[in-house]
């Protein structure tokens, strides 16, 4: 006889390390907002030690204030640079397929302006702009030495 729950991909595990206190809980309705999600960010950046990584978990643009009406809007790294500029940060969406980092998340990665986003990933961001600051599912250019997953 099987258990109930039988998890072939280790979900389990992984939703543990999304609630806090080893990451920040951008759910709804704990925010409500863009604004919201950088408040939280701000707040854990003054008592973090620079240089240790901020995770969040949790965000979606769906029931967000301004992204309701406009679906292109998403948490971008220009909300989140300035409030983090010592700490390395990643958010990773509700369904753990996206994830929005900031400017010394990508200098720890590795990743420039010529940096091509793996094949079965995409990157949202045109090669012109700075380094893109978000990645949807398949491979991500971050490997276990640059973010702790």
């Amino acid at each position: 006889m099987l258990p109930g729950i039988n998890d072939s991909h280790m979900h389990a595990p992984f939703f543990g390390g999304t609630r806090p206190p080893l990451a920040l809980d951008l759910s709804f309705p704990q925010v409500k907002s863009i604004k919201d999600i950088v408040e939280a960010v701000r707040k854990k950046a003054r008592e973090t030690e620079p240089g240790e990584w901020i995770r969040g978990f949790g965000w979606d643009q769906g029931p967000l204030e301004g992204c309701k009406s406009d679906p292109s809007m998403f948490p971008r790294r220009k909300d989140i640079d300035p409030v983090s500029p010592r700490n390395p940060v990643i958010l990773t969406d509700f369904s753990g397929h996206t994830i929005r980092v900031n400017r010394k998340a990508l200098k720890i990665a590795g990743i420039t302006r010529e940096t091509r986003p793996p094949r079965a990933a995409s990157s949202g961001t045109p090669r012109a702009s700075p380094p893109a600051s978000s990645w949807s599912w398949g491979p991500s250019p971050w490997s276990p030495n640059s973010c702790p997953f």
